[in-house]
């Protein structure tokens, strides 16, 4: 039975007593705080990952009407548009096509988007300024809060004056490949790359799954990729196709058996580990860089430990940025004939 006070009303709660509840309260919630914030991260690491599912699903019923996966950027022409004269030439980054999720956008329920772009001018001309500032939450992961709506690229010394939205997710491309900011390295371009280098898209160039010779399920076709932590930085932007920004190349493991700089491997994001133009160098946030040019870009998430993959059979695996460098080369290359082990 509870004491009362003469008057018959209950005592009150002592400080020490009130100190004692709150203690457990601040313990209890010490305890729980992680628990959820990990649930929270599994829940957006789930759909980061249904999100790769579904590109896959896109990327294979393009597959099946053009009988071939899209260019990670083209130059020339375009499946659904013909020739395409105002970029046919190499040159400056205005001149540029669209990108591989460009192409991709009627098989992810983004057919409308889809019609409005001119695939008869560069895919930065203001004509299509309203594909590339579209912001599709199917193309970002959650657990990345820079490629969110706020955060849109603006750099009208190469790219024109349309905002870019971000997006997660880049074509897995080769190694190596160059750009200066004016020209394009002949090398770079995807049929000029020897076969142990080629993953199933790149630049101005394409395969099928015929190519894929190391088997679908052992090649990567598509790699969760991080978005830029500022306004003039390119990478993530889901309407471009340049390194970085829905592209990944010449990124893997020394000893891979291809050129990889100073890059790393997945997730490495220390000084120089990225070569995109105009990039802003974090690394102090796993997001260094050199802006000198383009031609260096690699796997990246927020998630602890790893990066998705979108393998090219639709499956998507979480790959394991401790991944050995002759394994990422196995993965990364269509034809090597190098059949990766467990991975």
């Amino acid at each position: 039975m509870r004491r009362t006070t003469p008057q018959g009303r209950p005592k009150a709660f002592t400080l020490i007593e009130l100190l004692v509840v709150i203690a457990i309260i601040a313990v209890l919630i010490a305890l729980l705080l992680p628990a959820v914030q990990q649930a929270r991260e599994a829940a957006r690491r789930t759909q980061c990952k249904n999100n790769l599912k579904q590109i896959g699903l896109a990327l294979h019923n393009y597959h099946d009407t053009y009988l071939k996966f899209p260019a990670s950027m083209y130059f020339s022409s375009f499946p659904a548009g013909g020739l395409i004269n105002s970029y046919q030439q190499s040159g400056g980054a205005t001149t540029h096509g669209p990108s591989w999720i460009v192409g991709l956008l009627p098989y992810f329920d983004q057919a409308p988007l889809y019609n409005q772009a001119n695939f008869t001018q560069a895919i930065g001309a203001p004509v299509n300024a309203i594909v590339t500032s579209a912001n599709l939450t199917a193309l970002q992961c959650p657990s990345d809060s820079y490629s969110n709506a706020g955060n849109k690229f603006q750099d009208t010394t190469n790219m024109g004056n349309n905002l870019w939205a971000r997006g997660n997710y880049a074509a897995n491309g080769y190694g190596p490949g160059s750009y200066n900011g004016a020209n394009w390295n002949g090398n770079t371009y995807y049929n000029n790359q020897n076969v142990n280098m080629k993953g199933p898209m790149g630049w101005n160039g394409w395969g099928g799954i015929n190519a894929v010779t190391d088997g679908t399920s052992n090649t990567v076709a598509s790699w969760e990729v991080r978005a830029g932590m500022t306004s003039g930085d390119i990478r993530g932007t889901w309407a471009s196709g340049r390194a970085g920004a829905s592209f990944t190349i010449n990124c893997n493991n020394p000893g891979g058996g291809i050129n990889s700089g100073d890059c790393y491997g997945i997730n490495w994001g220390g000084n120089g580990g990225d070569d995109v133009l105009g990039c802003n160098s974090q690394p102090n946030q796993g997001m260094g860089c050199w802006n000198g040019g383009d031609g260096q870009s690699g796997p990246k998430s927020l998630h602890v430990g790893g990066v998705h993959a979108l393998m090219c059979d639709g499956t998507v695996r979480f790959i394991n940025q401790n991944l050995d460098g002759n394994t990422m080369a196995a993965i990364t290359a269509q034809g090597d004939a190098r059949i990766p082990g467990e991975f």
